[in-house]
């Protein structure tokens, strides 16, 4: 009984230890270089490895299938992170009418959240990776998992 009882608590540990968001990972094709493309996936933090992966998944949200792509950075790798929020007028919701449309286009916001991750590979070749969170509060958490797991600001 008692074994069992303890890989219980040790998977419970190992749960804790791993965060995982939802992201859109951009790049840059090699053949083409100035079309960014935009993968759905999961970031998971381990912080008892220290390291961030990303794995896309099969399909988007949007039922398109997409490539399948999956990395790793460690904390050794990572040099750099950086926020950015992006603010613009959202559209009108529901077909008010014009005044309606227009007053809203100038009070409310849609915000973009993206967090750039800078690292080197093992040949010491300097790569980025863009992550766009859909919400505030999820950038949020992943900004302070992100610097515990991996230490850098």
């Amino acid at each position: 009984m008692r074994p069992l009882l303890w890989l219980l608590i040790l998977s419970a540990f190992a749960t804790l230890q791993a965060q995982t968001f939802e992201v859109d990972y951009l790049y840059r094709a090699p053949d083409k270089p100035n079309h960014p493309k935009r993968v759905f996936g999961v970031i998971t933090l381990d912080s008892a490895k220290k390291s961030l992966t990303f794995t896309s998944s099969q399909k988007s949200p949007w039922g398109r299938r997409q490539p399948m792509l999956k990395f790793d950075i460690t904390a050794a790798a990572a040099t750099n992170m950086t926020y950015e929020r992006q603010s613009a007028p959202q559209g009108a919701g529901n077909g008010g009418g014009l005044i309606t449309t227009m007053l809203e286009g100038l009070t409310a916001k849609a915000d973009k959240h993206f967090v750039t991750l800078q690292y080197k590979t093992t040949s010491g070749e300097g790569k980025y990776a863009i992550f766009h969170f859909e919400k505030s509060k999820d950038v949020r958490e992943a900004l302070a998992a992100i610097e515990a797991a991996l230490g850098i600001h």
